[in-house]
C-alpha cells in the first residue's frame, strides 16, 4: 500500500524487506459469512483482548457487543457510509475509558 511508502526512507526500506512490504500492503476484509458467531465466542475474544497489556496496565477501553437487530439498525443509521457493516451478524464497539485513570487522580 503505497500510502506508507511515502514516508521518509519508507519506500526504500520496504522495498528490500519483504515483511515490511507485507506489513504496509495488507488490507482489511469487509465481507462477512451469513452465519452469527456464537456469544461465547465472541465474549472469549473479548476477554482475550482486554486481558492485553497496556498502558500502566489500566485496560482504558471497554467493548460493547450489540446483536439486537433493533440497536444494531439505530447504530448503523450513524454508519451509514459503511454499508459492509449491515452484513455483520453482530457489532463490536469499542470505546475509551479512562475511569481508572481518574481514580489514580484522587487518591
Amino acid at each position: 500500500n503505497a500510502r506508507f511508502l511515502d514516508a521518509p526512507g519508507g519506500g526504500r526500506v520496504a522495498k528490500d524487506n519483504a515483511v515490511l512490504r507485507g506489513i504496509a500492503g495488507r488490507g482489511s476484509c469487509r465481507a462477512f459469512f451469513p452465519d452469527p458467531i456464537d456469544l461465547t465466542v465472541i465474549e472469549t475474544l473479548c476477554a482475550v483482548a482486554l486481558s492485553a497489556t497496556s498502558k500502566s496496565d489500566l485496560k482504558q477501553r471497554d467493548i460493547v457487543i450489540v446483536d439486537d437487530p433493533k440497536v444494531k439498525l439505530q447504530l448503523l443509521e450513524l454508519v451509514s457510509a459503511q454499508t459492509w457493516t449491515s452484513e455483520a451478524s453482530s457489532l463490536l464497539i469499542f470505546c475509551a475509558n479512562n475511569r481508572r485513570q481518574r481514580q489514580i487522580h484522587e487518591i
